[in-house]
């Protein structure tokens, strides 16, 4: 049954970003494989064009996964990095994960936010059979901001290869972050025509989802997921805002070798 854990390890790793501007949010690789797992698929993700856009955007992302034995791994949403945690109930580490920015035809004179990859720490903590406790934390985000996510994951059923969960989570950001992607400077806010913005750090989004997988045959699985974000906070009153709640959907398939 090895391939069913391989390919449920990359369903679960395509969860619903926190973010319009991040792949993905916390590490959902699980514990460390006994054996190299590798799988390949695709991930389609419909988020808003940006955090508080009323209007939406689909990315295409391949699902392509290397976790080794020895704890290290490499895949799009969790990234690159290290899972220092060798039991069951405890993952820890370091990793780089994707920024993907914003376009600079998204507003037209709020300027372009490059992609890059964001350092950062994680740690999981299974308290319960069916209770995940998760914290995240980026840094050099764009203008050398940083955020934290915290979060909870239940599963709510379970059957072999399948299965059915709640996810839950809140994201702080500190200043620099807000600023880069819910501020207007003065020169931002005369190419833009909207009022001069300059939010504070705190809380700026919570989440509510569901996601699922199950064996579509030998060697895939297709894994789905739909949540909830509501900016709070200085991001929810920022100007740029357009619609403060918004859904977020992913669906796909992965096939284990």
């Amino acid at each position: 049954m090895h391939h069913r854990r391989v390919a449920a390890a990359l369903a679960a790793a395509c969860t619903l970003p926190a973010a319009a501007n991040e792949l993905g949010t916390f590490y959902e690789l699980g514990p460390r494989p006994q054996a190299n797992r590798y799988a390949a698929g695709l991930a389609v993700l419909s988020v808003p064009r940006y955090d508080g856009s009323d209007q939406r955007r689909t990315l295409a992302v391949p699902a392509l996964s290397a976790q080794l034995a020895n704890g290290f791994f490499a895949e799009p949403v969790n990234g690159i990095g290290f899972n220092a945690g060798t039991g069951r109930s405890l993952q820890w580490g370091v990793r780089a994960t994707v920024e993907t920015g914003r376009s600079a035809d998204l507003v037209p004179g709020l300027g372009r936010i490059e992609a890059r990859l964001n350092p950062g720490l994680f740690a999981n903590w299974r308290v319960a059979e069916r209770l995940e406790l998760r914290g995240a934390l980026r840094a050099g985000m764009a203008g050398g901001g940083t955020a934290v996510h915290l979060g909870g994951a239940f599963d709510l059923w379970r059957a072999g290869a399948a299965a059915v969960g709640l996810n839950l989570s809140v994201r702080w950001s500190d200043a620099d972050y807000n600023q880069a992607y819910y501020g207007l400077t003065p020169v931002q806010a005369a190419a833009t025509g909207l009022r001069v913005y300059t939010p504070g750090a705190g809380v700026s989004a919570v989440q509510a989802g569901i996601s699922g997988r199950m064996e579509l045959a030998p060697r895939w699985t297709g894994f789905g997921g739909l949540a909830w974000q509501r900016l709070a906070g200085d991001a929810a009153d920022s100007p740029l805002v357009r619609e403060r709640t918004s859904p977020r959907l992913v669906l796909g398939a992965a096939y284990s070798f």
